[in-house]
């Protein structure tokens, strides 16, 4: 948090830049190994698990059933 606002009051490209990427280095060291990804976002259990048919494939409701007169 310091850090993020030491980064706020500099106008030096340089530093801004080694700023970034201690920021990123230490987010690096510390994110968790296995972490948390919804169900329905990509690499998530439920991604494309039901995807949309491709073209040109039809899809019959009515499963061949005969019409009672």
């Amino acid at each position: 948090m310091l850090a993020c606002n030491y980064l706020n009051t500099q106008e030096d490209l340089d530093t801004i830049d080694r700023l970034i990427a201690d920021a990123e280095a230490s987010y690096n060291k510390w994110r968790h190994p296995d972490p948390y990804i919804v169900p329905w976002a990509p690499g998530g259990s439920k991604f494309t698990r039901n995807p949309t048919p491709p073209s040109g494939i039809e899809i019959i409701y009515d499963y061949g059933r005969e019409d009672n007169d």
